[in-house]
């Protein structure tokens, strides 16, 4: 007998620009001025992804009272999250390259429908004075936030964000994830919010959980690996995802995920 394994819904990274779009957010301008031209002549990034880490790792960016960045250093990285289907919540992870990445990190900004201006595969700049970019000790992970007295990093608020995040002219990139074929080799501190795909997969019970979520409230599924081994992984669906209630896969198979972390908790998105 023959057992057909359905195979685990990817996340599709592929994306093209029409001619219309890029004529819409082309640097060129031209006489229709009912919409604002993107701003071209940016500065020149000063920073890479990986020397931010290592200086926050190494406790070497001048910071003021607030832990705020006090020098002007103007990032550039690749965004490889979208929010347009209500799973990613008020934040956009980004990595230092689109198809080799070595290094990502996750902005937390108080807004949402970021997709429509920092839409999947495009180089954004960040200017980091005046934000924080630091370790989040309860995640264990670095973020880039906003000064707040009440967490190790705040969400940018509704009003701010926009001055210190500036989406590039740069063509929109494919983004292509790091291909791995177990979760104990996808799971490693240098691919935490890096777009990853890890082949030979499967849902621990999904007799048991039947939908990727529900309607009341976040929920975790657990992967295994395909001979059953556990690596403590979760995926993590929001019950404002529009596609909570497909059914999971009962087999095998690849996924296509941003890998995070909550202390010695695994998480992918």
């Amino acid at each position: 007998t023959t057992i057909k394994m359905n195979t685990i819904s990817k996340i599709s990274v592929a994306v093209t620009l029409s001619l219309g779009l890029f004529v819409a957010q082309s640097c060129v301008h031209d006489d229709d001025y009912a919409t604002p031209p993107i701003e071209c002549n940016l500065p020149e990034a000063n920073i890479k992804l990986p020397e931010l880490m290592q200086k926050i790792n190494a406790n070497q960016l001048n910071l003021d009272a607030n832990k705020a960045i006090t020098d002007d250093l103007i990032l550039e990285a690749y965004v490889i999250s979208s929010d347009e289907t209500g799973n990613i919540y008020k934040t956009i992870s980004i990595q230092d390259d689109p198809t080799n990445p070595t290094v990502g990190t996750q902005i937390e900004i108080n807004a949402g429908n970021l997709y429509t201006q920092y839409p999947l595969g495009s180089k954004i700049q960040i200017n980091l004075k005046g934000l924080r970019a630091q370790k989040d000790t309860r995640a264990g992970i670095i973020k880039i936030g906003s000064v707040d007295p009440t967490y190790d990093l705040g969400r940018i608020a509704l009003t701010e964000y926009e001055k210190y995040i500036v989406k590039t002219c740069d063509p929109i990139q494919e983004i292509k994830p790091k291909e791995f074929n177990s979760l104990a080799e996808a799971m490693k501190n240098e691919n935490v919010n890096t777009l990853v795909k890890i082949n030979n997969v499967q849902f621990l019970q999904p007799d048991i959980d039947k939908t990727y979520g529900t309607a009341s409230q976040i929920e975790n599924r657990e992967l295994v690996d395909k001979k059953g081994s556990l690596k403590n992984v979760v995926v993590r669906n929001s019950n404002f995802a529009d596609w909570k209630d497909e059914l999971l896969p009962t087999g095998s198979g690849s996924i296509t995920v941003v890998v995070s972390k909550y202390g010695s908790t695994w998480q992918v998105y």
